[in-house]
């Protein structure tokens, strides 16, 4: 049974009419501030690990080799891959909503776990634990935030004026 309820004729709608027809809010406001910032830290967080690489080769600190250090993306980029296979069954099955709160407070532990990891499988262990449950969030901020959605839910005269907030944090990530 198709959208048309099997009958083959065109459905028609007055849903395009009733979106233009809707204001810009403070929800709007909340939810591009909230999946901004959240865009802008998740970068940062791939930014700063990067960066750390350097200080993670002192011997004060783990004490890694270069290749050990740069390992740390390939150990969390695999660890994204596995992440998004295994919870983007769950999310369908479970949704999104419950799913998206539980991965996020794991994943808070997981990344304070890696910066407290005392040798170098440690450290790639919560890298990959992290990177599997950091992956559930990415679909809600793209969705959100990179899509037209949220500018599809205002009223036509301030869609150009709903893209720059959400084009800001972009430029931040």
């Amino acid at each position: 049974m198709g959208v048309t309820g099997g009958t083959g004729e065109a459905v028609k709608t007055d849903i395009p009419a009733r979106l233009d027809r809707l204001p810009w809010s403070r929800w709007h406001w909340l939810v591009i501030i909230a999946l901004g910032v959240t865009w802008i830290l998740d970068g940062l967080e791939v930014t700063l690990v990067g960066s750390i690489a350097g200080a993670l080769t002192d011997k004060s600190t783990l004490g890694l080799t270069t290749s050990q250090a740069t390992a740390a993306g390939s150990f969390y980029l695999a660890g994204a891959v596995c992440g998004a296979l295994f919870f983007g069954y769950l999310t369908d099955r479970f949704g999104r909503r419950k799913l998206f709160m539980i991965t996020l407070g794991i994943y808070l532990i997981f990344t304070v776990a890696t910066a407290l990891s005392w040798g170098f499988w440690s450290f790639m262990i919560f890298r990959f634990l992290a990177g599997i449950l950091e992956v559930d969030d990415l679909p809600t901020q793209h969705i959100v935030a990179d899509s037209e959605f949220l500018v599809e839910c205002i009223e036509c005269l301030n869609r150009t004026f709903a893209k720059d907030p959400r084009n800001l944090f972009r430029c931040f990530r």
